[in-house]
Order: structure tokens, then sequence, then C-alpha cells
């Protein structure tokens, strides 16, 4: 996904969320464009999945949990990973 995450914060997506590192080039887009990208720790997906409120999918269905989401969430812990300036939490 990262080769297309500039085109998706040209295209008005805020952030992005993951559970892993991200590449260079993930962090020069969340650097430029002034986004964010947050993680969950592993093994959390199915307690938070009772945090979401609303969700539906915004492009790629044929996708599937890869496909562009908007959700709407309520008391959903993140760990913001790469913030608007580029700094993140991973080793280079």
């Amino acid at each position: 996904m990262d080769d297309y995450l500039e085109m998706l914060f040209k295209l008005g997506v805020i952030a992005t969320i993951g559970k892993g590192k991200r590449s260079k080039k993930a962090i020069e887009a969340c650097k430029k464009w002034k986004r964010v990208y947050f993680v969950t720790p592993s093994g959390t997906a199915a307690a938070l999945s009772k945090r979401v409120k609303k969700s539906r999918v915004l492009a790629f269905e044929d996708l599937g949990p890869e496909a562009i989401y908007e959700i709407e969430v309520e008391d959903f812990p993140l760990i913001v990973a790469i913030d608007s300036n580029g700094n993140t939490i991973f080793k280079e």
C-alpha cells in the first residue's frame, strides 16, 4: 500500500491505521502531506472491532480487508507511529 499512499493523501485520506513498520516512502508522504500513521498492537483486532460504530468501503471493495474504509470509532486506542513531521517510533 505504501506505493499508493501519496495518491490516497491527495484524495483526502487524513490518516491510516496498520500494525507494523512502513517504508521510507510512506514516512516521506506523511511528512509532505502532514498526515499520520497509527498502529494497534497485534492481537487486539477482536477487542477493537467492538469499538467500531460505523464502517463503509470507499474503494477497492474486491480487496476485502485491504480495501479503503471509512470508519467511525469510539474509545479506540491508537499509537501514533508516524507523525505529521515524519517522526517514527520504528528504528530505521
